[in-house]
């Protein structure tokens, strides 16, 4: 979450960076400095939490489980097999 907050700032710093060049300002270099900077940051930060949260022990994590399809019981297979299974295809 940290890792698009910085990446978030990091559109606002381009942001501020084309509106001091459009205004002829003097710091358009510090400000593309600091979008470098957070962009850097952000990606790492994302890349780190990805990294961390794939390394959970057991190989159990919230990225391989998917809330929309959870995962199906002995008894829910056997009647799936039971109803649909020998059925006519559609």
């Amino acid at each position: 979450m940290a890792g698009y907050l910085v990446l978030l700032v990091a559109v606002v710093l381009i942001v501020g960076a084309i509106g001091t060049a459009a205004g002829d300002g003097a710091g358009v270099a510090w400000w593309i400095l600091g979008a470098v900077v957070a962009a850097a940051v952000g990606i790492a930060l994302l890349i780190s939490g990805r990294s961390l949260a794939t390394r959970s022990p057991g190989g159990d994590s919230r990225i391989q489980q998917d809330p929309l399809q959870p995962e199906v019981t002995a008894e829910e297979e056997q009647h799936y097999i039971d109803d649909y299974r020998d059925g006519p295809l559609h």
